[in-house]
């Protein structure tokens, strides 16, 4: 999972001594607009605990970055696609969560959300941290092909630039994406079915140490 964690080094620093839990919900209706909705979940270690003072100076501290990362956000995305929250707060007095969602007006537009820039230090900018991985989308006939990706091939080390080791701060919690939709499904490859939910769940030590990029796929009949 190549994800640029880096803007939030200092969140891992103040409260990650514990663990990161990452889930996506993404919706599809019949007329192929949606929302996807990310939260990524920081915990403490255990008997430590956040009080809503430390937190509001946390929050005050990264405000004006969580509002540039919604203000690049915004302008890489097309019309269509919309904002719709962006969030940091205290879930509880051991968790704080970074949320996020948009919608969309129709699935193939979320092939035209533009990439994140670049930093100086990195050749090429990866899936952010607002979690937009790439979707491909194809129509024949009779169905309607979704691919999603979950998660990229573990990139080698970058010469110069220290990496956070992300792996001691996963322990044993999972990467969990949902798809809800009511349209008919032909086939998928979810880890399993709940009536029209598909849902993956992989560890997350795993996503950080994927061999190939790890794709999420749905074949929908059309309606």
């Amino acid at each position: 999972m190549h994800m640029r964690f880096v803007v939030w080094a200092s969140l891992l620093l103040f409260a990650l001594t514990g663990c990161v839990e990452i889930q996506e919900n993404i919706l599809i209706n019949k007329d192929l607009s949606g929302s996807i909705q990310v939260k990524v979940a920081f915990f403490t270690q255990e008997d430590e605990v956040i009080t809503p003072e430390e937190f509001e100076i946390q929050k005050e501290r990264q405000a004006a970055k969580m509002a540039e990362e919604k203000e690049d956000l915004r302008q890489r995305l097309p019309e269509g696609v919309r904002i719709d929250k962006y969030d940091f707060r205290l879930e509880s007095p051991t968790s704080m969560v970074i949320e996020e969602k948009i919608s969309f007006d129709h699935l193939k537009l979320l092939g035209k959300i533009k990439a994140k820039a670049p930093g100086p230090d990195e050749k090429d900018s990866g899936p952010d941290l607002q979690l937009l991985r790439a979707f491909r989308t194809e129509e024949t006939e009779s169905e309607i092909i979704v691919e999603h990706r979950l998660g990229q091939k573990k990139m080698p080390p970058r010469e110069g630039v220290v990496e956070i080791d992300m792996e001691s701060y996963v322990k044993d919690r999972m990467f969990y994406a949902e798809v809800l939709s009511t349209l008919e499904v032909v086939s998928t490859n979810a880890t399993r079915r709940e009536g029209n939910r598909m849902i993956w769940e992989v560890p997350m030590k795993k996503m950080l140490s994927l061999e190939k990029d790890l794709w999420a796929r749905i074949v929908f009949k059309k309606p």
